[in-house]
């Protein structure tokens, strides 16, 4: 992989990944503002101080200073090269790759995923031809599962053996290890045999479950075991290995991303049986949290396929409190969400069996907003009470809270007072006051720390000093601080005649300082835009981060996107850019001048006529340019 071909590699594997899927596998993010915090996976802290920027895909630890793109998070925590990254990234979102050297880590995960295979044709065989499978077939029949849905999912069946799957594993002479770390199989200890491999799913129904891609990560299994006389598990799922991790899968997912291209719009519901009876009656919007709270990553899996997500859980009590425990995680991800309540006693598989599809799309006509279920289940439990107003709102704060935007936190406080008969102030004035007070919850995320703010108000340009070995507030970072902010000015920045000069005369040790990288790479984006006709709009800052090729450049440039530290408006920003170009200027033109003047020097005492001449013509058409520019 080199130049051209290897560019647009990057560029395709970047539009294709999602730095929150990739992070958020490992590090347990949540909202702070508008990006998303935790505690970094790089170093040892108890408080957070690793974000994360959704949009711009970037991610930077103000503890350790790590930080950068997708690509650099790989490498940084699985310990790979960049090509060893990026053959990664294309293994997990199917993007070709050609290389000419063997794969590692993608051959690996390329073998974990022909064992699932292997398992799955196992089970799914024993299901549809075994004697001993006629169990589940059975129980398939009588819940209304037809060979259609048992084809197209390739459900399956383990048998009641301990080692039936370990036998046919070592038929095929495949590593028992392996299936170990795919939770296949346990490992029992004997004094008399040493260790023994058994199966781990034994007599269940077997449920594949899948990436976004369709390939088997896991496998869930539901006992069919007669009065459970073991006290087995209803259900069991594979424990959590390299290719599955259960904080970022939604069962079906695969299918409902493909199902809600026509229409942004997919069922939430909570268990197997729940899904595939939709698939049942060929409904495909729909995707599984597979009986556990749903997770900011699955809410995120959501977004990215749908703009409204409808939930759909169990008709009873339980099921009422799912649905609204789920809400907070929902409303930080900023997904509109509503719900369908069941008749009592009724689970989704029960009303489809009972009822057609069009029964359940007339009850979708009058789903609810989810936030209003909300307040309207906690509500209903008011007894009337002055001190039963203080306990509804404390039960509803924490879901109102964690509703980021305030127009719809607003909405939400305002029908909450109508049924109390608080004013909406005074609703505002208790929550604001349990904010300080509250020890007994998380206080919410802060925003990456800035440090002081250095402003021209506060650092008069005429004092400021050029250290060319030091980055921090220099001129060149306030100038970068202030096109971070509003990039379109990148267009008052370069147009000016100053930046030639800059190019002309900045010192060669000078040009290589991480600062100058970093304009520069401005410089270039803003250089590509502009052959056509300039169109601010157009100018991407998170393109930068892709033009700068020194890694402790990249490191302060990701530091520098989630600091944010200028904090005026665009008014504001334009007397600053002035400004701060007008007093580097000066600092290029002393710099450049003392240089000169150290080559003047040592002509002189070489005795180089020809040398002296030259260096003084170039003195002089410096000086010229100064008065020029009157400076």
């Amino acid at each position: 992989m080199a130049g051209a071909r290897n560019e647009q590699l990057v560029e395709k594997i970047k539009e294709a990944a999602d730095i929150l899927d990739i992070v958020g596998e490992v590090v347990n993010l949540r909202r702070a503002g508008r990006y998303y915090s935790g505690l970094c996976p790089f170093h040892a802290e108890k408080t957070p101080s690793f974000f994360v920027d959704p949009h711009r895909q970037l991610f930077h630890c103000f503890g350790c200073g790590a930080g950068g793109d997708v690509i650099k998070f790989v490498m940084q925590h699985r310990g790979l090269s960049f090509s060893e990254a990026l053959e990664f990234l294309a293994d997990r979102y199917n993007i070709r790759i050609e290389t000419g050297r063997p794969k590692t880590e993608s051959s690996r995960t390329a073998l974990l995923f022909r064992y699932m295979a292997i398992a799955e044709e196992f089970y799914y065989r024993q299901l549809r031809y075994s004697s001993e499978g006629s169990i589940a077939r059975e129980y398939l029949k009588k819940r209304q599962i037809d060979d259609r849905i048992v084809e197209e999912q390739r459900l399956g069946y383990a048998p009641q053996s301990w080692d039936a799957l370990v036998r046919h594993f070592k038929e095929q002479g495949l590593d028992l290890q392996k299936g170990v770390e795919l939770g296949l199989f346990g490992i029992a200890s004997s004094n008399h045999s040493g260790e023994r491999f058994y199966d781990r799913f034994r007599n269940r129904l077997i449920f594949p479950i899948r990436n976004a891609r369709g390939q088997v990560v896991a496998f869930g299994g539901r006992t069919l075991e007669e009065g459970n006389s073991h006290n087995e598990p209803k259900y069991l799922n594979s424990p959590e290995t390299d290719l599955y991790r259960k904080r970022t899968i939604l069962y079906q997912f695969h299918l409902a991303q493909e199902a809600c291209r026509k229409q942004r719009q997919v069922i939430l519901v909570e268990g197997y049986m729940d899904a595939l009876a939709f698939h049942r009656a060929g409904f495909y919007r729909v995707v599984a949290t597979l009986g556990t709270a749903l997770t900011p990553q699955q809410a995120r899996l959501i977004k990215r396929i749908a703009d409204e997500v409808v939930l759909v859980y169990d008709g009873d009590e339980a099921g009422k409190k799912a649905m609204i425990r789920n809400f907070p995680v929902l409303a930080q991800e900023g997904i509109q969400a509503s719900c369908v309540v069941l008749p009592e006693g009724m689970d989704p598989d029960d009303f489809l069996r009972k009822y057609s599809l069009d029964d359940f799309q007339n009850l979708m006509n009058s789903r609810m907003d989810l936030g209003e279920f909300v307040i309207t289940e906690t509500l209903n439990s008011w007894d009337g009470s002055t001190s039963g107003k203080m306990k509804v709102l404390s039960e509803l704060f924490p879901y109102l809270e964690a509703i980021p935007h305030p127009v719809v936190r607003a909405e939400y406080i305002k029908t909450a007072g109508l049924r109390l008969g608080i004013a909406d102030e005074v609703i505002n004035e208790q929550f604001k006051l349990w904010r300080k007070t509250s020890t007994d919850r998380e206080k919410p995320e802060a925003l990456p720390p800035n440090p002081i703010k250095i402003t021209p108000r506060n650092k008069p340009l005429t004092k400021l000093t050029y250290n060319p070995t030091n980055c921090v507030f220099s001129l060149e970072e306030e100038i970068i601080k202030i096109l971070v902010a509003y990039p379109h000015l990148a267009e008052k920045a370069f147009e000016k005649d100053c930046w030639q000069f800059f190019l002309d005369n900045l010192p060669e040790d000078t040009s290589t300082k991480v600062t100058w990288q970093i304009l520069k790479a401005f410089h270039e984006e803003w250089l590509e835009i502009s052959q056509n006709e300039w169109n601010k709009n157009k100018f991407c800052v998170d393109r930068i981060y892709d033009r700068i090729k020194d890694p402790k450049a990249r490191d302060l440039f990701s530091k520098m996107i989630f600091e944010n530290k200028f904090c005026g408006n665009e008014t504001t920003a334009c007397l600053f850019l002035n400004d701060y170009l007008g007093a580097l200027q000066k600092q290029v033109f002393k710099l450049r001048r003392s240089q000169l003047m150290r080559e003047l020097a040592e002509a002189e005492r070489k005795g180089d006529n020809e040398a002296i001449k030259s260096t003084l013509q170039k003195i002089q058409r410096l000086t010229e340019l100064k008065d020029l520019r009157g400076n």
